[in-house]
């Protein structure tokens, strides 16, 4: 339904199967869980960001109590509230999730690479291009970002022609 546009009715149909997957597996099982991120992507596609964030912070949390916080779907939760985050205005809250999520898909070579202490956190400073990179540092940044090389080389010329960021990548892809 997502795909043709008719967002209310797909919410409702994930709406209903988030509440039948609570019921017969629990509200903490990995199908819940998928389930409930299902429906904040559907909210999201709905305009209905805010929404979409509640849900996923509370997914986020079960997912990281349950799962742990380096199990892939507390990882594409994390994802996933990156990008509602960035809709709704949050960029540099967005980016540091998204910065976060990345560095812990690279695990122990982001770790023995790219942590360098910046306040009262770490992050991996190369999920942030510095300007004069070349096109295949970009890309390589961007396919670590979870974007298909594909879709990245299609919009490359406009994002180098933009100062690339991570902004400008969650804006343009």
């Amino acid at each position: 339904l997502s795909e043709l546009g008719r967002h209310r009715e797909a919410v409702k149909l994930f709406r209903d199967t988030l509440t039948a997957r609570e019921r017969i597996t629990g509200p903490s099982s990995q199908e819940s869980l998928v389930a409930a991120n299902n429906l904040a992507s559907s909210l999201c596609k709905d305009s209905r960001e805010q929404e979409a964030k509640e849900v996923l912070e509370k997914t986020l949390a079960s997912c990281h109590r349950v799962l742990g916080e380096d199990h892939p779907l507390s990882l594409s939760s994390a994802s996933n509230l990156a990008v509602v985050l960035h809709k709704l205005g949050n960029r540099v809250q967005a980016t540091e999730l998204h910065t976060r999520v990345q560095c812990q898909r690279e695990g122990a070579r982001c770790k023995d690479l790219h942590h360098a202490p910046e306040g009262p956190t770490s992050r991996c400073k190369r999920n942030v291009p510095e300007q004069g990179e070349s096109e295949e540092e970009v890309l390589r940044l961007l396919t670590g970002m979870g974007i298909p090389r594909e879709r990245s080389a299609t919009y490359l010329p406009s994002l180098l022609a933009a100062g690339f960021d991570t902004e400008a990548a969650f804006e343009t892809l």
